[in-house]
């Protein structure tokens, strides 16, 4: 029960939690304004916990479509040469 009030007051000193347990969205906002991964809830049975696990890892950008349409474009153009060269 310690632990739990201690987290939640560091929650609440950071302004990224509230005393309702209204705060997990604003957590989870605040990880994706800092570019972080997005926290992982995992729920476990017998005993019943919850476990949050806050990652400040960068995220892994996913390509753009931008990239993937250059991409595209180059393996054409190589499938374009090798028919040529047959």
């Amino acid at each position: 029960m310690a632990c739990d009030t201690t987290l939640m007051k560091l929650f609440n000193l950071l302004g990224i939690g509230e005393r309702a347990r209204s705060g997990i969205p604003d957590i989870y906002q605040v990880w994706a304004d800092q570019g972080w991964n997005s926290p992982v809830v995992e729920e476990f049975h017998n005993p019943d916990r919850t476990r949050l696990s806050l990652d400040f890892s960068p995220k892994v950008m996913k390509k753009t479509s931008e990239e993937n349409k250059r991409r595209k474009q180059a393996k054409k153009t190589s499938e374009e040469k090798l028919k040529k060269i047959m």
